[in-house]
Parts: structure tokens; C-alpha cells; sequence
């Protein structure tokens, strides 16, 4: 179901299970510190605007090159001193000094400490290997993913869920800021404040709140709540794959569950300028020039940018085509998988603009929440997470989420919108680890680090590169935190019989013919076959209409014309610098 710039897949139901207590830490603590701001200055700005800038503090201190910390009377505003910063000459960004703390151990999520982060709840953190690589290493901060800014570009947050009320954050209501939304959502008021530095984001809808728990939910952190009109009980709680990020609410989307361009352009721009380094988008609708550049300035600023692939497929029939902004070059998209590992059947793929492709998938759900299923069998093929309570009523007949009976501030839903913060999530874990990485760097070890789903390690356009594995990917970065830039590369047939097929064709997912390394290794690692091939010598695959590629063809012999015996082979493609690898099954005799 689409609507304007987004999408869900969802079904309502009130069902009953168990609800439990809890405890935990930021609860009250302070989300930056009063009377600083910390400016960017752009790298040529003159020494009289700087100077300007200075004059509205009291003192100023050197954060590094073209940044300051400027200090001033406790009793200013300090989101107010922020935007009149922001507006003046030589200043590229303006955020106030966010407040960090160290929370002491925090044992990974259990039953015991999480009371939902058990079967069937948590099927999605198995097939991710989350809690191994949650136990990979010692974290610099509790819990992982401490301290990264995630931008949530949603219908904004309910800070009043058990798992979401101690998340730090500060908001942003694009909406209102640039007045477009729907009449029946009644009137905007930016300028209210919800709690300490949070503009008025509240969820109206429930879509932005589901969303973050799974990035997000705090780990051993459930509390009772006590909303009017809600199911509640004593509850230790979900738990987010990132539990130590700092959620940015961003709210673009409104109590209808859609939005206009330019409350998503405002939102980017927002979250670029306060220092959010992941954006996550669960939203989608078609391509857009405006909202492109604007994805492309976050993607220059170093955000590492996250969007759902759609829900548009009815596979294996047809397969829709990435919505935006996922269909960008540079932004993650994101499909779906469901519980059994196979590519959700409406979760869309192929290629965007400019041959952008779909880049991974991950947990989704197998299909809308059914009302002929229980809560708990549903649960075994949705996504749990947190909820609005009590749901608003628009959430209730458009979002299609059903709600958890005996605790209503969670519940299930499916989709891209639901695989989206996983990745988000995953790619807060990898900063957190690597500070100094790039976006670039982010994206490839994700995508270089999936476990297959069709049988080969290439790229296809259904499942991308694969499904996220948190633990590959984690444990892959502990090193030197550098990367591999990726060609796309797949082979068929796979498995190859060489007497019956003669020759298997090696795919490169390029614009155009470049010269190509070709090297191929048995696997002790001997090197069969080193060959360099002339960028006249590929062949324009024509055939497939889903991405532009080329091939050339592997008649299955080494460097001195012998067939090679039976066994996999591994392969690297080098294009310019740009490297990839794969694997072949060879099969000598008959099929």
C-alpha cells in the first residue's frame, strides 16, 4: 500500500500473550549541555564572520580544524542559539554539544532482561547473528552502538513506550516546518517542546516508533507505563539491534502515514546539520530531483543513507522495481526476507536511476500480520517492536499493525519499512566500532558480508548481494577498517559441467566495457587461470533488461588449455581497481 512518499505492509488485530517489569539508566539524564553549541565553519570562511559568530558567546574553544565550541550564558536557548547560528555567513553547521554517558555493563538482551527477546519474537536477531556479534568484542560504550546518531525520517517517535522513553534524542518536525500536511491531522506546533530539546514529533501514527525499537530498544530496560486507554502491564521489554544509539526523530511523514517532498527534503537537511551519521528512510514514492540532491548532499557530508526497496513485488510472478529514495546511487536499499530465508514475495528489487541496484535484503516478515493467526504464530513471521499506545486511530484503519493484547505498547508488522532499521542499526554497530570509516566504507563492508540466499555469493535481482549478517560484518571491520570497492559479478550456469556447457559466463555489473583481470584460484588458493581481457573483448549481455552488464565466458581450463577437475573455484575480477570475487561449482561428466 503506498501512500504519497511512503509505504507499509501491515494488517490490525488485538490478540493476547504474556507482559512482564523492568529497569535501566538515561532516564532524566540531560540530552546535551546547557549553554554550548559547537559550530562548523566552512573551510574558506572569512575571519570577520567567524568573529560575528563568536560575539554572541562569552568564550570560544577549538574543537578542531573549522570547529568550535562557543560558550555562552546557561539561561539562552540552546536549540534557538543553534538556529540563529545556522542562518549566519561562514557557517556550514550548527548542534548543540550532545551529552553522553557511560552506563556501566549491560548484559546482551535475554529473556531474563528483555522479557520479548525470545522465541518467537526475536526470529529476526537469529537469522542476523546479532547476539554473536554482540558478543564479538568489548564495546567502547554500553550498549552497542553507543553515542551514533541515527536519523529516523518517519512519523516521529512515542517517547512514552517503555523502550523508547530513555533513548536519547533530539527531534525535528519537518512537517510543520514547512506547513504541509493533512487537514485532518489538525494544526502544527513547532515550537513546543515535548521534553528537553525535543520539538513536537510526537507519533500519530505508529509507524516511526515501530521502527525505532528495532533499531533501537533499549536493551534490559522495560518500565510500566500507564497511558489512558491502553493495555499495559509490568514489562522488562524488546530490545534494538543498536541499543546504545541515539535516535533522532525526524518527523516527515503525518497521522495519514504520508508526506510531501519538501518536509522530506527539510528533514534531510535537518538531520545533515545536526550531526545525524545514518539516516534511516522506511518510506518511498517516486524518483525526485529535489529530495536527490538533498540525499546526495547527506551522502557528501558523510551519512551513511538507508531506504526501503518497496513493497510493490508479487514474486515469483513480478518483481517491482526499487522505489525512491532507495533507487538513488549511493543511498542502501533495502528488501525484505522473511523467516524462512527466502526474499519476501512483495519486496522489490531490480534497479533505480542511473543503474542503481538493489544492494541487500533483511529481515521483513513473510506477509501482513493475519487475523485468522494467533498473536504468537504471527509473531513467528512478523517483526516485533514497539508501539504506539494507545494506537492512533489512523494506525489503526491505514497502517494495519496488530497489536499486542496484553501489551499494547508493542506489536507486529511487515515489510521493507521493517527491514530498512535493521540495516540502519547495522550500520550504527560498524561506526560505532570504526569512527573513522567512511559511508562508502559502511556500505561495502555490509553488502560484502551477506549470507547468500540463492546458493551463489553474487549479485541477482531479487535478493541483492544477500541477507545482512551483523556478526560476518562486524567481526570482518576489527582490523585495518579498510574495504574493498565492489564490482558487481555473478556466474551461470552454477554449477558449470564443463563437457555438457561448455563455458560458463562470468557477469560485471558495469555502465560500461573497461579492461578486466580475471584471476581464478582452486581451493588451496593455487592460482588456475590469470588472464587479462581487453575491454573489446566483453560481451554486452542484452538479454537481461533488470541492470547493465557485461560478461566473459571460462571454457572451465587453466593457463595451459587443461579442463580443470571437479571442485569449486574461486574467482576475483579486478576493473580498474575496482575488485570483487565470487565462486564456481565445476562438475566434470554428464548432468
Amino acid at each position: 500500500m503506498t501512500f504519497g512518499k511512503t509505504f507499509f505492509i501491515f494488517a490490525v488485530l488485538m490478540a493476547s500473550v504474556p507482559a512482564f517489569a523492568g529497569v535501566l539508566s538515561l532516564k532524566d539524564r540531560p540530552v546535551f549541555v546547557p549553554g554550548e553549541v559547537l559550530v562548523r565553519f566552512e573551510d574558506d570562511a572569512k575571519v570577520s564572520d567567524q568573529e560575528k559568530v563568536f560575539s554572541l558567546g562569552v568564550s570560544r574553544v577549538a574543537v578542531m580544524e573549522h570547529a568550535y565550541k562557543v560558550k555562552f550564558s546557561a539561561q539562552n536557548d540552546v536549540l534557538k542559539m543553534v538556529e540563529s547560528f545556522k542562518g549566519l555567513p561562514g557557517v556550514r553547521y550548527a548542534q548543540p554539544n550532545y551529552k553522553y554517558y557511560a552506563l556501566g555493563s549491560c548484559p546482551a538482551p535475554s529473556a531474563a532482561t528483555d522479557q520479548y527477546f525470545t522465541t518467537p519474537y526475536n526470529w529476526p536477531f537469529t537469522k542476523i547473528q546479532a547476539q554473536q556479534a554482540w558478543a564479538l568484542t568489548t564495546w567502547p560504550n554500553c550498549s552497542p552502538g553507543f553515542g551514533v546518531t541515527v536519523a529516523v525520517l518517519d512519523t516521529g517517535i512515542s517517547r512514552k513506550n517503555p523502550d523508547l522513553e530513555k533513548v536519547p534524542m533530539i527531534g525535528y518536525n519537518a512537517i510543520c516546518a514547512v506547513d504541509e500536511q493533512d487537514p485532518s491531522c489538525g494544526s502544527c506546533s513547532p515550537t513546543v517542546t515535548e521534553s528537553l530539546g525535543v520539538t513536537t514529533t510526537t507519533d500519530d501514527f505508529g509507524h516511526g516508533t515501530w521502527v525505532s525499537g528495532i533499531i533501537a530498544g533499549t536493551w534490559n530496560a522495560g518500565a510500566v507505563t500507564t497511558e489512558s486507554g491502553c493495555v499495559v502491564g509490568t514489562t522488562t521489554g524488546m530490545a534494538g539491534l543498536a541499543g546504545g544509539a541515539v535516535i533522532m526523530p525526524i518527523k516527515v511523514l503525518d497521522c495519514t502515514g504520508s508526506g510531501s517532498g519538501d518536509a522530506i527534503i527539510a528533514g534531510i537537511n535537518f538531520a545533515v546539520a545536526h550531526g545525524a551519521k545514518v539516516l534511516s528512510m522506511s518510506l518511498g514514492g517516486s524518483a525526485d530531483s529535489l529530495e536527490q540532491e538533498a540525499i546526495d548532499s547527506a551522502l557528501a557530508a558523510g551519512c551513511v543513507v538507508v531506504a526501503a526497496a518497496g513493497n510493490e513485488s508479487n514474486l515469483p510472478t513480478s518483481l517491482a522495481q526499487l522505489d525512491y529514495p532507495a533507487g538513488y546511487p549511493g543511498v542502501i536499499a533495502v528488501g525484505a526476507s522473511d523467516q524462512n530465508d527466502n526474499v519476501a514475495f512483495y519486496s522489490n528489487g531490480g534497479e533505480g536511476l542511473n543503474g542503481k541496484l538493489l544492494d541487500l535484503v533483511a529481515p521483513g516478515g513473510g506477509n501482513a500480520p493475519l487475523t485468522s493467526l494467533s498473536f504468537a504464530a504471527n509473531a513467528a513471521q512478523c517483526l516485533f517492536s514497539a508501539f504506539v499506545c494507545p494506537l492512533p486511530s489512523g494506525g489503526s484503519s491505514d497502517g494495519g499493525f496488530m497489536v499486542f493484547g496484553t501489551d499494547s505498547n508493542y506489536g507486529l508488522a511487515s515489510g521493507t519499512s521493517g527491514a530498512t532499521p535493521f540495516v540502519s542499526a547495522a550500520a550504527a554497530l560498524l561506526l560505532s566500532m570504526n569512527p573513522s570509516w567512511t559511508n562508502t566504507q559502511v556500505t561495502q563492508q555490509l553488502i560484502n558480508n551477506t549470507d547468500s540466499l540463492d546458493g551463489n555469493t553474487g549479485w541477482n535481482a531479487q535478493s541483492g548481494y544477500g541477507r545482512l549478517n551483523i556478526y560476518k560484518a562486524l567481526s570482518n571491520s576489527l582490523g585495518t577498517g579498510q574495504v574493498t570497492t565492489y564490482t558487481k559479478t555473478f556466474n551461470s550456469p552454477n554449477p558449470f559441467f564443463v563437457d555438457v556447457d561448455l563455458y560458463t559466463n562470468i557477469t560485471l555489473v558495469i555502465n560500461q566495457p573497461q579492461a578486466v583481470q580475471l584471476t581464478i584460484y582452486d581451493t588451496s588458493g593455487e592460482v588456475v587461470l590469470n588472464k587479462s581481457y581487453s575491454a573489446g573483448q566483453l560481451n554486452s549481455n542484452t538479454n537481461n533488461p533488470q541492470y547493465k552488464s557485461y560478461y566473459l565466458t571460462w571454457d572451465g581450463k587453466n593457463g595451459n588449455g587443461q579442463k580443470v577437475k571437479t571442485g569449486i573455484y574461486f574467482y576475483t575480477v579486478n576493473i580498474g581497481g575496482q575488485v570483487s570475487h565470487n565462486k564456481i561449482a565445476v562438475i566434470q561428466g554428464p548432468k
